[in-house]
């Protein structure tokens, strides 16, 4: 695979032997038997660009960076079927100033529209830019408000679906307690205790008041916890809890189904735990397996996934390793961001953001034009989705390819609260 690097921008060019389908419009029927590697988009312009914006390094939003690189995948796959998009990857250094400057950049680029693969304080201060200068923005992974920004769109359920699946996830507990590790705390939920350490207090000490405050002979013990905040932190937190044998179910925030919650449990000498749960989509590995449209789909996507895996030329997004490094990872929803983003473009026969903006509205996607993590309608509210119940396992189901001389990570499958 060819791969033109300037900064961080990267140009995908592939060509696979492989089967080319997609349906005519954008309403189009479901898939057949199976959803192939490759994908076309007729009417995409030539040198259409598309800007990803990630937080590398240990930056806020850095949890979030390889999850991205199914944007990598997505690129590829259309490459594969002849309709060619070039990705111009920034990095935002997780801070405001950062996103700016990362937005402006890719409007110097002429980007058709920006994939923000990131989440955190500063990502307002992208879509305020973004808005600005007339770019659709997509967002994969961000679950914050996004009222005010006309032409943003969340493919993860927003703020109130989540509240209302993790209290969904909590169950029967009558006595919750919230270890706020910097939020935002879920809509709904009156936790019996809460605690909201700071960014240099003991986690340890507080697993042990956790411990006393569950212990039976108490008369109304705790018999939950809810942790909210940043994944690197709530995965100290459940390190923690588990170094006390504490046996309580512990519902988590949204980060904590990103690649940096799992690393960051796993170098703390942390494990995965039918006890961690947390929500979000039901666009996980597992869906692969399920019957219909939807799993094909997925099943779809997961076969490029190994298909780039196995060519040590296909780099990632911005170049500095083989894209082999990250495909244990690489996520359905920022694949997803750029398919829609691609469509839209294919729709207006043009790469130019505002006419990009004026499709996406009008734009409904199914399992056969390559989405991966359902059927998607951005004039509908993506945010509002329905948010699903996840738990954590250390489970291989075989559909990615092993790293070489590296574990394999624990994965989230989605069920109902108590399974």
């Amino acid at each position: 695979m060819p791969v033109l690097v300037v900064g961080l921008a990267v140009v995908l060019v592939v060509a696979i032997a492989a089967v080319i389908s997609r349906p005519e419009t954008a309403t189009g029927e479901p898939v057949g038997n199976s959803v192939p590697v490759a994908l076309t988009a007729q009417g995409l312009p030539r040198d259409t660009s598309i800007g990803v914006i990630l937080s590398l390094g240990s930056a806020q939003g850095s949890e979030w960076k390889d999850a991205a690189q199914g944007a990598a995948v997505a690129a590829h796959r259309l490459a594969a079927g002849g309709s060619p998009v070039i990705l111009e990857t920034r990095d935002d250094r997780g801070t405001s100033q950062g996103a700016r400057d990362a937005v402006a950049e890719l409007a110097a680029q002429k980007v058709a529209g920006i994939v923000l693969a990131t989440s955190g304080e500063h990502v307002p201060a992208a879509l305020q830019a973004a808005q600005e200068a007339g770019i659709p923005v997509l967002l994969p992974y961000y679950s914050g408000e996004l009222s005010g920004f006309d032409t943003a769109y969340s493919l993860t359920p927003g703020p109130q679906p989540v509240s209302a699946a993790m209290k969904s996830a909590l169950g029967e507990a009558g006595h919750v307690m919230l270890i706020d590790l910097g939020g935002p705390a879920p809509e709904g939920i009156n936790p019996a205790e809460r605690r909201a350490p700071a960014a240099g207090d003991d986690l340890n000490t507080l697993a042990v008041e956790v411990s006393k405050l569950a212990a039976p002979q108490r008369g109304e013990p705790v018999d939950a916890v809810l942790i909210t905040g940043p994944a690197t932190r709530q995965a100290a937190m459940v390190h923690a809890l588990q170094q006390r044998n504490i046996s309580l179910p512990l519902v988590l925030g949204p980060a904590a189904t990103s690649p940096g919650f799992e690393s960051a449990l796993h170098e703390a000498g942390g494990s995965a735990s039918s006890r961690l749960l947390s929500v979000g989509t039901g666009a996980v590995d597992a869906a692969a397996l399920r019957p219909g449209d939807e799993g094909r789909a997925m099943s779809g996507f997961l076969a490029a996934v190994r298909v780039m895996a196995e060519d040590p030329q296909v780099m990632n997004l911005t170049g500095d390793q083989p894209f082999a490094k990250v495909a244990p990872v690489a996520e359905a929803h920022s694949h997803d961001a750029v398919i829609a983003l691609v469509h839209a473009a294919a729709h207006a026969k043009s790469g130019e953001p505002g006419a990009v903006a004026g499709q996406l509205d009008k734009l409904s996607l199914q399992a056969g034009h390559g989405i991966a993590g359902g059927d998607l309608d951005l004039g509908r509210d993506a945010d509002q989705a329905q948010a699903v119940v996840l738990h954590l396992a250390s489970q291989d189901l075989g559909l990615r390819p092993a790293p070489s001389g590296a574990r394999i990570p624990a994965r989230w499958f989605a069920g109902p609260a108590g399974n």
